[in-house]
């Protein structure tokens, strides 16, 4: 494997491929500096040149804020995993929890009429969530 900076060549491909960088969310103190930067008047590539953060970082952070300015820099909650069962499902699984007091959790596992069976780890947790904990 070849590596040029942000670029690498497999032994079977000709097609450069970027790797993959640390995307990471700028800090609240960050996106303070920047603001308080480009609000002093400062261009783009000053602010760059003081803050030392890519300029697409900026340009990215200031498009957001100018266009919808507000006083609270916050990042937003991210949406997270999909969820494995649906709320009426969950509803049926401590429904049945609660009737059937000595049933395992592998047998909880097929009661949904849906194609995808859910895992013994899953079904764990929904209980767990729940106060209805089995072992």
């Amino acid at each position: 494997m070849l590596i040029n900076s942000h670029y690498y060549y497999t032994k079977f491909s000709t097609i450069a491929r970027k790797l993959k960088t640390n995307c990471k969310e700028l800090t609240l103190v960050q996106k303070c500096c920047i603001w308080t930067l480009h609000e002093e008047g400062n261009n783009l590539s000053y602010i760059h040149i003081k803050t030392r953060y890519p300029c697409s970082t900026i340009t990215r952070f200031l498009k957001r804020y100018t266009f919808a300015p507000t006083d609270d820099f916050k990042n937003q909650p991210r949406r997270g995993a999909m969820r494995k069962i649906t709320p009426k499902g969950e509803r049926h699984l401590m429904w049945t929890a609660n009737l059937k007091l000595k049933m395992t959790l592998k047998a909880f596992r097929s009661l949904f009429k849906s194609s995808k069976k859910l895992n013994y780890y899953t079904v764990a947790k929904i209980l767990k969530q729940n106060g209805k904990a089995k072992h």
